[in-house]
C-alpha cells in the first residue's frame, strides 16, 4: 500500500509522531510525491495547513481521481478548525482527524478508508426507470439528463442505493460517508436537500423522521 503525504515540509514530517507507526506497518510504502497531478497512490494524507489543501481536494475529484484523502488537522483555533474541516469535506476529502490522533486509531481509519474505496468493485452500475448511476465514473443521469453531484452527495446516494430500499438512519449515513468520528447530523440533512433538488423531491424518502431511503418509483422531477 502506497501512502502519499501531501502539503508537508520535511520538518513537519520529522515531527509527525504517527509517521513511525506507518513505517512499521507491513507492506506500507511512504512517499512525498513531487508531482501531484496525476497522483498515483493508494491513499493521500493531506496537511490541513497547506495553503492549497482545499483546492487540492477539489481538483483531485474534478480530475476523476477518487483516491481516499485523509486530512490531518492542525489549526490552533477551534472555530477555524471546524470551518476548514467542513470546507475540506465539501471539496472531496474523505476524513479529517487531529494530528494528535492515537496511532492505533489512525491505522484503523486508514484501513476503513481503504475498504470504503473498494465499494465500486462489488457493483458498478445502478439503473431503474428514471435513474442511472455509474459508481466507477461517478456519473449520474435522471431521465437521461446528466446531473453533476459533488463528492459527498454522490457518496450518500451510492450508500442509499446499495441498501436496496432499506431505511438508513442518519447515524449510519454519517458513519459510512464521513466516518465514525462525526456527529454533525445537520450535514446529512443539508446534503439530502441537495440530492432531492437533483433527483426529485420524492426520490429520497424520510422514514419516521429518523432516516432516509431511496424510492425508485417516484414522479419525474420538473
Amino acid at each position: 500500500m502506497k501512502v502519499s503525504f501531501v502539503g508537508f515540509t520535511p520538518e513537519e514530517l520529522a515531527n509527525l509522531n504517527n509517521l513511525n507507526l506507518l513505517r512499521q506497518l507491513e507492506g506500507v510504502v511512504i512517499e512525498i510525491p513531487r508531482v501531484i497531478f496525476p497522483l498515483k497512490t493508494d491513499i493521500v494524507i493531506l496537511n490541513s495547513k497547506a495553503p492549497q489543501c482545499v483546492p487540492f481536494c477539489k481538483l483531485t475529484r474534478e480530475a476523476g481521481n477518487y483516491v481516499p484523502i485523509l486530512v490531518l488537522m492542525g489549526e490552533e483555533n477551534k472555530k477555524k478548525n471546524e470551518d476548514k474541516r467542513i470546507r475540506l469535506l465539501e471539496a472531496g476529502a474523505d476524513s479529517c482527524v487531529d494530528k494528535s490522533i492515537d496511532p492505533d486509531e489512525l491505522e484503523s481509519r486508514i484501513h476503513a478508508l481503504m475498504r470504503r474505496a473498494k465499494w465500486p468493485a462489488a457493483e458498478t452500475l445502478y439503473c431503474d426507470s428514471r435513474l442511472r448511476v455509474d459508481f466507477t465514473s461517478w456519473e449520474v443521469w435522471v431521465n437521461n439528463k446528466v446531473k453533476n453531484l459533488t463528492p459527498i452527495p454522490f457518496k450518500i446516494l451510492c450508500y442509499l442505493l446499495r441498501q436496496k430500499g432499506k431505511e438508513c438512519t442518519i447515524q449510519e449515513i454519517m458513519h459510512e460517508v464521513w466516518g465514525p468520528e462525526y456527529c454533525q447530523f445537520n450535514l446529512v440533512k443539508w446534503h439530502i436537500t441537495h440530492l432531492r433538488e437533483a433527483l426529485g423531491a420524492e426520490s429520497i424518502v424520510s422514514v419516521r423522521g429518523t432516516g432516509y431511503k431511496y424510492e425508485p418509483t417516484c414522479p419525474t422531477p420538473s
